[in-house]
C-alpha cells in the first residue's frame, strides 16, 4: 500500500506503517462548521512575524515572558541597572572566558579568586570573594 501526501512524497517511506494505519482511523470532525485556516502555530493569535519565524528555526521557544523577564520589565529601579539585569540575563556581559574567545583577554581564569574559568555563573553565583561582594550588596 502506498500512501502519498499531497505534495507528492511517499508516506511509507517517511513514516512508519503502524503511524500511518492510526493517522487513517482518525476521523475528521462532523457536525461542525469548520473550515481549514491557514495558522502560524508559534504565535497565540495565529499570525506570522518574522520575529516568530526566526526564533522557531533557533528553537527558541516564543510566547508569554518567563517570571525573570517580567521582574526584569517591571523594574523601577535605575534604568541602567535594568539594563545591566537584561544583559545578565542575555548572557551578553563579558566574562574574561569570553574576552578570550573573542582574543580581547590571553587568560581565561578568574582575576578574584584564580578559577580556571571565569564565567558569567562564577562570576555572580562560584567565585567566593564576588558571593561575599554580592551578598553584602544584597
Amino acid at each position: 500500500m502506498s500512501w502519498v501526501s499531497g505534495n507528492g512524497i511517499f508516506l511509507n517511506v517517511v513514516l512508519p506503517v503502524d503511524m500511518l494505519l492510526w493517522i487513517a482511523t482518525v476521523k475528521a470532525p462532523s457536525g461542525m462548521n469548520l473550515s481549514d485556516t491557514p495558522c502560524w502555530s508559534h504565535m497565540p493569535n495565529g499570525n506570522i512575524q518574522v520575529r516568530s519565524a526566526y526564533r522557531s528555526q533557533l528553537g527558541v521557544q516564543s510566547g508569554p515572558l518567563e517570571p525573570i523577564w517580567k521582574t526584569i520589565q517591571a523594574f523601577k529601579g535605575l534604568p541602567h541597572i535594568k539594563l545591566f539585569l537584561w544583559l545578565l540575563c542575555h548572557e551578553k556581559l563579558l566574562s574574561n572566558e569570553e574576552r578570550c574567545h573573542r582574543h580581547i583577554a590571553l587568560d581565561a581564569r578568574c582575576s578574584i579568586c584564580g578559577a580556571e574559568k571565569e564565567m558569567l555563573d562564577h562570576i555572580f553565583k562560584r567565585c567566593p570573594t564576588a558571593f561575599i561582594l554580592w551578598s553584602s550588596l544584597i
